[in-house]
């Protein structure tokens, strides 16, 4: 770094020495090529003279000595280039200086060639050689003959000197570089370029050429990499790693018209390709420099990903120069899965480390990120490197790494969890150098460095310059790409034939004889008089005047419509212009609909600004802004997305419409295939269905094998569960066993068990032995048994000797022989190989669907494409959008073809952006700027014009038109923003001929302030200063100062105090870390402040990694967060094109080295001093800004001379202009201006009269608030009182209090002075009595409502008294009863009498229980009358304080809330007995110990209590302390009332209750207890062990009372410890009782008409969600004590404890599932799984207990719920568990109803295709039937008519529905006849009832008959309708449809209901079905219940 300039000879010595002594030659070229080192070169080279030697004190710009300076400098760098050649990019930048430097290296050369100094003699081997090696390079961009030739005697000379040095021998590399020099000089034919002529200087590099190589084969040595492209078009736009990597610099050509280039000068493939290499070499540069360092760092890049916390920020300073990078690391990436992006088609899903100023974050805060579209250091479209970690060390670099684009970003949460991993769509580039399969291993780990590179902005740019057609050009384009010096455009051929009006440019208020008089001469205007000088000049003249433009703005106005490429710059004001423009445009139709205007800004801001102003111009503007990013409610409406619905409703024809619902269909259909594909490729169980048709193909022979087996067990009538399909069959052997032969005996569970292992129950560990089955069927074994049971031994167990089979994975399947002999290993990997191959070629289907459908989405977008263009051009005149924005939507504003292009502050758009926004039917451009303002920004600091390289990329087109090529420009010359003050000084710097408009000379006065400008210098140094040799922190790119931040923010309180608003105050600064601290302490003094829209992004890339600091806070504010109200804190490159009324400049920069930086830059100073309108104060130090630069020097001397600039900043006095002050130092300003003013009283007088108190202030009394006392009189005052508020307040009525005032009413009060002058009645505060008007009662009422009371407006207050129908007395006022009563009869209240009146008291009794729940927590019970209500105790919910407690803590929730359990250890220990192995709540598990404690009281003497308890309770039952006798008086046996004097404790210790006031010997408290209940005792009543009976009852609870009567006191975590087993168990059951109450009153809410079908949605899903919350409770319940009792207790206390629980969880559930029938709700998956598994479960539990009458409430609403929800697997294990319950000891009354269910099941499941039709399944049906049967013959006829019923209709719903799927014609007579005699039955016990006394079971009987004829009922038909329903469902099945035969038989077509195959019909064997999804004929559909149920009944019979 450079830390002073270089004065003397001696000093450039030093800093030579200093380079040379740098062993390091990376970090000494680094030195030379720096900011620093760059600058110490130009000072050596900028010396007037060269010299061999000189005094070294000689300044050092008068010479610079050869010998101490020149030759060691030349020897050191030309070391450094020959042997360095890979430091290729410093390399470049060490040539450019000495090229750029070349009339040094003349003299230089000179002076070595004069002979007179005889240079030569004087130099060694090693200078000679380095000066033949630069003379080479220097003569190698000369092109001059003439030069060369002057330069023989010095070779020859040289030459001499060499051959003498080195006795000529020629071995030495001099003579080679000496050889290469005389090459160069004796060439006979140099290469001649045109000498330019003498033109005016500019800001260009000088005209120096750099060598040039040509790209690709054109290159000397070939190409460079592999994307090193002759044409661009051939390039690829995102860098390949190869090119990334190269050694060799990149092909940029000079941005210079004669530099050379390898196409024709004057083309325009010449012109794109000059601009297209170096704005893609400028996007990509850092980049590559980063890549090329990480190459060198494999290990730190290893270590970065191996860190499992820090920072995930890093900076990587380049190698060889003092420059830095700043990238983000992302760990533990995994490669995920495929996905689709709409945009970007096929893309992949990685997941990794969230960073790690975010891991912590919540999920609302990541939210907010995500809406602002970001999320720290990851942005949506830029381009990452992905890094193959494991694989660093092993390969090569450039295989390990890859590019891709991010497309997407989520974060992933877990419920209630922090943000920790996040996950990323990444679009993988597949370039050449790495293969893309490598980035896509599931088991792989890789690394995500984002380099924050920025690349995806110049992406699109890029693109629009290659797809240039150079056939079809613009015009203007051609114009550009010619290379003449100077350019003159051409008249715009849009222009030729409008006659042109500029009416609409005079003034609004021009006097009307005046206007009509210029009106003719301006109308009629055609383009000869425009391209006329002297008619041009005629109408400029006539317009000046009476247009409200001034002469310049006139003058380009007119000038821009004769001109193809207009350019129009000038300083502030030009925007004025362009809206003139358009005007003129619009009014005479040159733009408009059809050919709209194209208006181009740099910046969101900027085009806001712009098309806010065309509005307030043309409110009924026809205006569209593309893009999304505007900040401008006003423009959001004009935005394309606000259009797209009018776009789509008025553009849409029918072939469009067409074209859009065949893509849609054709998206439709891909999106189910790639749906059905995710759930095959996310398979987690296999399954045969899923792997069937898969298998075939591939795997043949096992294929052959699974379907042998398959067609065995068909053929045999086993059917396997959807659960265990033959692949599960085959990976899931039984294990072999013997199987038994013999008769067996047969009962009811072992043949209902066979049935439902025939059908694949889950409960049968192994299928039914074939050989028992056969022996009773047939009485003995047979030889079929025999074949059976050999192949159930084949395909259901493992084989007895099994082959192994070698399996490689990533090998074919070897030949397999007999797949039922394979090993059960072998068969798992052949499943994992078959399951690999399936997924991969899944996921290759799926990727092929993903490219269909992303064609589709490209058709689809041309299309809406296509319908944008075809709108605007119809209906828009202006399309606005910036310089990104317009190559994103190139297709559509190329398909607009726009003709005129307004480009604004074009001086700041890179000429590459501006070349692309010129289309090929523009014919006319506007440029509107200022090149002498900023200039467009750059990445590469090498490409910039002051790095003096000849590439100039940040030189706009606009500069170089203006500069260059002489062409002609409108320059304004009148400014109208700044005042006077402010504009002289650019006007004496900058833009000599600047005029201020009259608008600015009548600019107010800054108030406060003496000057309107004034520079506040200081000497404090800049922050980050690190030590006494002034160097800087070269790492942190931005720069801060604390001291000018506290100036900045002084200032501000006191301009606010002076009356300005904050939105008229602007802070500017250089540095963008300075602005973000300024915006963060103004926050802090209560200040609204926000940052730009440019540098709110480049904060929250600055402060990324700060994790909680406050800057942080600051940097990162989300979309939703910004906000342009308060103080706008900007820096100076982001504020260009606006302004404000005041600026506040910190210039930042303060250090003794007096480096001025950023400050220096003529463009930036420009910028920053004219921005202000009305006052501009700078804050900085003048000795470092003016150091080395004049234009500072320059605006410092004029602020100088008018005495603006000083230490201390002048402030003054509104009131008094004469008291002028000076603050020095930011806490000044309160001291000397305390309110604004000065310090002088302000004196001024109020509006009350009274004089203000404060200091002197700028701002006025309005508001202000008098303190001091009223004098005025109150209002209504009758004394003439003083009023007693303070000034401001508001007197209001006189609220003195006067005594004795006699009122209306004859009372005398004392009531407010206001009130005397009316003394109302209402004012009485007496009380009278009086009879009420019509119960008489006399009741004391206030005199002030005696009247109301007596007209009846008011009630008798006297209790009613009635008696109510619980007997007790009515409690509500008599009044209200009786006017109730009154009301019910109909009868007027006042003039009824009371004995007519019959008084209707209140539908409530207020009285309270007040009885103890003795039966439950012994409280208080606060329920309200049982008696009127018809409740009983202990069904509310008790809210007194829970009691429970234990010596760990104490529940502090209601009672009758459920309690959580203390999951602390027990600590019931003794040294007796094993200590308690349980947790705290549960019922101990040791014996009692019954000695007495050993332990010592604090008193010494020994406890009374017995061992394991705590001593402390015990300190006052010391029987030796007592000294009153009372405690040895205390009673300690309950059945010999013994005292504690009498006992022996030593035999029988005390044990101490929780009142701690009574106490007991433990044989007497045991008893109390009944511990006898809890442990075994032995013959002599010892306790030895556990008992697990009886241990408690809900009954029991009063034994917990002390036995004295005293009952429970306050809980203080006291316990018995010797009791623990009981009293747990007691609690755990009071713990139980508490949630049944609890749940019984939730469940009262639930009425039977609340759950009806008709109920709203809306109603009904309230009802589901607040069943739900009852369900998850008594999970809860479930799930924390008694899952934890089952665990730590023995299973007999579990049961006790658990019994009561599944009744009442069946009936919440039970309306948990009536609540989700009726109506559609929307159930998420995990919901429904909840319900069905948690039911199911609950189905178990309820037959364990035998709690029959709830399990058939539940499977009521169960089964109902299922059939609804088309759920056929969870209705197979509903079956299943129906199975189970019927082979149990069902109670025979309930056994009819089990059946019904279950046949129901039955019929629903066949008619789902889920269950098949065997004989073993007819064989149990009968069984099942007739064990129902015989319980209902058993009963009394008619006792069980309608059990009968139903029965007979289950069975015959079933007979008819196996008819129905009967395909194997199984013979069902049998079933028949039994169907005809249960129906024989009911017959004859209906015909019995039908004679009844009673007259309702007659009439039941006779309903029941008139039934029996029509078959089954109505309901039963319902359901198995509505199951047969077309449906999706998730098991593929997919419904079916009913069908009739031609005789009237119905018949189903399952799956999709169409018929595809004929088959006959069961009943009278007519032909059904079809063919091709047609019917046969005479077959017709069946489409509604009644006509089904209709036609069965027409054919029921038995």
């Amino acid at each position: 770094m450079r830390s002073a300039p270089l004065k003397s000879v001696n000093e450039a010595r030093i800093f030579v020495e200093e380079i040379s002594q740098v062993k390091e030659e990376n970090w000494c070229l680094g030195l030379l090529t720096d900011g620093g080192g760059r600058l110490r070169l130009e000072e050596i080279f900028q010396s007037e003279h060269v010299v061999w030697s000189a005094n070294r004190t000689m300044p050092l710009e008068q010479a610079c000595t050869m010998k101490e300076v020149l030759l060691p400098l030349m020897k050191c760098c030309q070391h450094l280039i020959t042997n360095f050649p890979h430091l290729n990019r410093q390399i470049h930048v060490l040539m450019t200086i000495f090229n750029y430097n070349a009339q040094f290296v003349d003299s230089l050369l000179n002076l070595i060639a004069d002979e007179r100094e005889n240079i030569p003699s004087r130099l060694d081997v090693e200078e000679l050689h380095a000066v033949c090696f630069f003379a080479v390079k220097f003569l190698r961009i000369l092109p001059q003959k003439e030069t060369h030739e002057r330069y023989l005697g010095l070779l020859h000379n040289l030459e001499q000197r060499l051959a003498q040095l080195t006795a000529n021998s020629r071995k030495h590399d001099a003579w080679l570089t000496l050889d290469a020099l005389k090459a160069l000089i004796d060439k006979q034919a140099p290469v001649e370029v045109p000498k330019p002529r003498a033109r005016k200087q500019t800001s260009a590099s000088p005209l120096i050429f750099l060598p040039y190589s040509g790209p690709g084969e054109l290159n000397e040595t070939g190409r460079r990499h592999d994307n090193d492209q002759v044409d661009i078009a051939d390039i690829n736009i995102i860098p390949t790693p190869n090119e990334l990597l190269a050694e060799q610099p990149p092909c940029l050509p000079q941005n210079k018209a004669t530099a050379p280039h390898h196409l024709a000068p004057d083309s325009i493939q010449r012109l794109l390709d000059v601009h297209f290499r170096l704005f893609r070499h400028d996007s990509i540069a850092n980049l590559a420099d980063l890549m090329q360092n990480l190459s060198r760092r494999k290990s730190a890049v290893v270590d970065w990903f191996n860190k499992k916390s820090g920072s995930d920020k890093h900076r990587m300073d380049v190698e060889g120069s003092s420059n830095f990078h700043s990238f983000f690391v992302f760990r533990n990436v995994r490669f995920l899965d495929y996905a689709f992006n709409n945009i970007a088609g096929v893309v992949h899903r990685y997941e990794m480390d969230q960073i790690v100023s975010l891991k912590n974050a919540k999920k609302a805060m990541m939210e907010q990120e995500w809406k602002a579209g970001k999320i720290q250091a990851l942005q949506k479209d830029d381009v990452v490197l992905l890094v193959r970690v494991n694989k660093l060390a092993e390969e090569d670099f450039s295989r390990c790494f890859g590019l891709a684009t991010v497309t997407s970003i989520t974060p992933k949460h877990k419920e209630n969890a922090q943000c920790n991993r996040i996950e990323v769509e990444l679009k993988l580039e597949p370039l050449e150098g790495y293969d893309v399969e490598d980035f896509k291993r599931l088991h792989e780990v890789y690394g995500i460095i984002d380099p924050r590179c920025g690349f995806y902005s110049f992406k699109s740019i890029l693109q629009t310059l290659q797809a240039t057609e150079y056939e079809s050009i613009s015009p203007v384009l051609a114009q550009l790409a010619l290379s003449t010096e100077n350019l003159i455009p051409v008249f715009p051929k849009n222009l030729e034939s409008v006659v042109w009006n500029f009416e609409c440019l005079l003034k609004p208020d021009l006097d009307w004889q005046l206007r009509q008089e210029v009106l003719p001469l301006l109308r009629a205007v055609t383009a000869e008089h425009l391209r006329d000088d002297t008619l041009r000049a005629l109408l400029i003249e006539r317009l000046q005047g009476v247009s409200y433009l001034d002469a310049e703005q006139t003058s380009a106005l007119v000038q821009t419509l004769t001109r193809s490429l207009a350019i129009t710059q000038g300083p502030p004001g030009k925007t004025f212009l362009g809206i003139a423009i358009v005007k003129l445009l619009l009014a005479n139709g040159v733009i408009g609909p059809g050919s709209p205007l194209l208006c181009v800004c740099y910046t969101n801001h900027a085009l806001d600004q712009f098309l806010e102003h065309l509005l307030d111009e043309f409110p009924g503007l026809q205006l569209v802004r593309l893009g999304t990013r505007t900040r401008s409610e006003r423009l959001t409406e004009y935005s394309l997305d606000s259009f797209r619905e009018t776009i789509s409703r008025s553009q849409r024809s029918k072939p469009l419409r067409f074209q859009f619902g065949r893509l849609r269909a054709e998206e439709e259909e891909c999106e189910d295939e790639i749906e059905r594909l995710d759930e095959l490729i996310n398979i987690r169980k296999l399954s045969w269905e899923a792997l069937g048709d898969y298998v075939e193909i591939e795997f043949p022979s096992i294929f052959d094998g699974l379907v042998e087996a398959a067609n065995w067990i068909r053929e045999s009538d086993f059917e396997l569960n959807t659960k265990k399909d033959i692949l599960q069959l085959w990976l899931n052997p039984l294990r072999r066993v013997k199987i038994k032969k013999g008769k067996g005996k047969k009962n009811k569970q072992a043949a209902f068990s066979n049935t439902y292992a025939c059908l694949g129950n889950d409960n049968e560990k192994q299928p039914q032995d074939p050989a028992e089955d056969a022996q009773k069927t047939n009485g003995g074994p047979t030889a079929e048994s025999d074949r059976e049971e050999a192949m159930m031994l084949r395909y259901f167990y493992l084989p007895e000797n099994p082959v192994e089979l070698q399996v490689d994975q990533d090998q074919e399947l070897p030949e397999i022989g007999d797949i039922w002999a394979l090993s059960l290993h072998s068969r798992n990997q052949i499943v994992q190989m078959i399951l690999r191959h399936f997924k991969e070629s899944q996921t290759e289907i799926r990727l092929s669907l993903y490219e269909r459908l992303a064609d589709i989405h490209e058709q689809r977008r041309q299309l809406l494409r296509a319908q944008q263009v075809s709108f605007l051009k119809q209906h828009c005149s202006v399309v606005g959008c910036t310089v990104t924005g317009m190559s994103m939507f190139r297709d559509l504003i190329n398909g607009l073809q726009s003709q005129v292009v307004l480009i604004e502050e074009a001086a700041e758009i890179l000429e590459a952006q501006t070349l692309s926004l010129i289309g090929s039917s523009i014919q006319h451009a506007i440029f509107i700027g200022d090149h002498k303002q900023l200039r467009p920004k750059v990445n590469c600091y090498d490409l910039t014009v002051q790095s003096k390289s000849g590439y100039d990329i940040d030189r706009s087109l606009f500069e170089r038109l203006v500069e260059d090529r002489d062409t002609p420009t409108s320059v304004l010359r009148r400014q109208y923003r700044m005042r006077p003050e402010i504009s002289d000084l650019i006007r004496q710097t900058i833009y000599p001929e600047l005029l201020d408009g009259d608008r600015v000379l009548q600019y107010p006065q800054v108030s406060g302030v003496v000057s309107p400008v004034f520079f506040w210098s200081h000497s404090v140094p800049e922050d980050k200063f690190q030590d006494k040799d002034m160097k800087y922190q070269t790492q942190e790119g931005s720069k801060t100062n604390m001291h000018e931040v506290a100036c900045v923010i002084a200032l501000i309180r006191y301009l606010v105090a002076q009356g300005y608003g904050t939105d008229r105050i602007t802070v500017l600064t250089g540095y963008l870390g300075q602005s973000v601290l300024i915006k963060r302490e103004l926050k802090k003094v209560a200040f609204a402040a926000f940052l730009g829209e440019k540098d709110r992004e480049e904060a929250e890339l600055l402060l990324a990694d700060e994790d909680s600091s406050d800057e942080g806070e600051e940097g990162k504010q989300t979309a939703t967060e910004v906000s342009s109200a308060g103080i706008r804190v900007a820096t100076i490159d982001n504020f260009q094109g606006e302004e404000n009324d005041i600026m506040i400049l910190s210039l930042v920069r303060s250090n003794p080295k007096k480096v001025s930086g950023f400050m220096k830059v003529e463009n930036r100073v420009n910028v920053l001093l004219s921005r202000a309108k009305h006052g501009m104060y700078l804050v900085g130090n003048t000795e470092t800004i003016t150091f080395h630069d004049r234009m500072w020097t320059k605006v410092l001397g004029l602020l100088s001379q008018r005495a603006c600039v000083g230490d201390a900043f002048p402030i003054v006095c509104q009131k008094h202009p004469n008291d002028i002050r000076y603050c020095k130092h930011p806490q000044d300003f309160l001291r000397l201006s305390q309110d604004g003013g000065c310090m002088l009283p302000c004196e001024a007088r109020l509006s009350c009269g009274h004089v203000c108190p404060r200091a002197c202030h700028p701002d006025g009394h309005q508001g202000f608030q008098c303190l001091q006392p009223c004098t005025k009189r109150p209002k209504g005052c009758q004394k003439q009182h003083e009023c007693r508020k303070l000034c401001f307040q508001d007197c209001g009525l006189c609220s003195e209090i006067i005594t004795d005032v006699k009122l209306h009413c004859g009372h005398f009060n004392s009531i407010e002075c206001w009130k005397t002058a009316d003394p109302r009645k209402e004012y009485c505060s007496q009380t009278v009595t009086i009879a009420m008007p019509v119960c008489g009662h006399e009741v004391q009422v206030p005199c002030r409502l005696s009247d109301q009371y007596l007209d009846g407006e008011l009630l008798c207050p006297v209790p009613c008294g009635g008696q109510l129908k619980c007997g007790h007395g009515c409690t509500s006022p008599c009044g209200k009863c009786l006017r109730a009563g009154c009301a019910a009869q109909d009868i007027d209240f006042m003039s009824s009498e009371y004995r007519d009146i019959v008084p209707l008291h209140a539908k409530s009794c207020n009285v309270r229980c007040e009885q103890k729940l003795s039966n439950l927590c012994g409280h208080t019970c606060r329920a309200p009358c049982h008696a009127f209500y018809g409740t009983k105790c202990g069904e509310a919910v008790c809210q007194d304080q829970c009691t429970l407690a234990c010596q760990h803590s104490k529940c502090s929730k209601p009672c009758g809330a459920m309690c959580t359990p203390c999951m602390e250890r027990c600590d019931w220990a003794c040294e007796h007995v094993k200590p308690c192995s349980l947790l705290c709540f549960a019922p101990c598990d040791r014996l009692p110990c019954n000695k007495r404690c050993n332990k010592k009281l604090k008193c010494g003497h020994r406890c009374p209590s017995v061992c394991g308890e705590p001593c402390g309770p015990y300190e006052r039952f010391c029987p030796t302390c007592d000294t009153t006798g009372k405690v040895r008086k205390l009673q300690v046996d309950l059945l010999t009332f013994s005292t504690l004097e009498e006992a022996n404790l030593d035999e029988d210790p005390l044990i101490l209750f929780p009142c701690k006031q009574h106490a007991l010997q433990i044989s007497s408290a045991d008893a109390h207890m009944e511990l006898h209940k809890a442990y075994v005792q032995d013959e002599k009543g010892d306790l030895v062990g556990l008992k697990e009976e009886g241990v408690a009852t809900k009954d029991s609870f009063l034994n917990k009372l002390c036995p004295f009567g005293c009952g429970r006191t306050k809980n203080d975590g006291y316990r018995m410890r010797r009791y623990g087993r009981v009293v747990n168990a007691r609690n755990a059951v009071l713990c139980q009782q508490k949630i049944i109450i609890q749940t019984n009153v939730l469940l009262k809410n639930f009425k039977d008409e609340n759950l009806e079908a008709s109920l709203s949605g809306e109603s009904k899903a309230r009802l589901f969600e607040e069943a739900c919350r009852i369900h998850e409770q008594l999970n809860d319940f479930k799930n924390t004590i008694t899952t934890n009792m089952k665990k730590k207790s023995s299973s007999s206390i579990h049961q006790r404890l658990v019994e009561p629980l599944p009744t009442v969880r069946a009936k919440s559930m039970n309306v948990l599932l009536r609540c989700a029938m009726g109506v559609e709700i929307p159930l998420k998956p995990e919901q429904v799984k909840e319900i069905q598994d948690s039911s199911f479960v609950l189905l178990q539990d309820l037959v364990e207990l035998k709690a029959y009458s709830s399990f058939l409430s539940l499977t009521d609403s169960l089964l109902l719920y299922l059939i609804e929800r088309r759920d056929f697997v969870s209705i197979r294990n509903f079956f299943d568990i129906l199975g189970v319950v019927i082979s149990s000891e069902l109670p025979d009354n309930m056994m009819h109803k089990v059946v019904c269910q279950a046949m129901m099941c039955c019929c629903t499941l066949m008619s789902a295709g889920k269950l098949k039709l065997t004989k073993n399944l007819i064989i149990e049906v009968q069984n099942i039937v007739d064990s129902s049967a015989a319980y209902l013959r058993a009963c009394r006829p008619g006792e069980q008519l309608e059990e009968w019923k139903q029965l007979a209709d289950s069975f015959s719903m079933l007979l008819m529905t196996m008819k129905r799927y009967n395909e194997k014609e199984v013979n069902l007579k049998g079933l028949s006849r039994m169907l005809s005699e249960v129906r024989q039955v009911l017959i004859q016990q209906a015909k019995s009832l039908q004679t009844s006394n009673d007259p309702e079971v007659a009439k039941a009987a006779g309903r029941v008959l008139q039934k029996l004829d029509t078959g089954v009922s109505r309901e039963d038909f319902q359901q198995i309708f509505k199951a047969i329903q077309f449906h999706p469902s998730d098991e593929g099945w997919n419904g079916g449809h009913w069908y009739a035969c031609p005789n009237g038989h119905p018949y189903v077509i399952a799956d999709c209901g169409g018929a595809m195959v004929t088959a006959k019909c069961y009943e009278c064997g007519a032909i059904v079905g079809g063919e091709h999804h047609r019917l046969q004929d005479a077959n017709r559909v069946i489409r509604s219940e009644e006509e089904l149920l209709a036609m069965s009944r027409s054919h029921a019979g038995p």
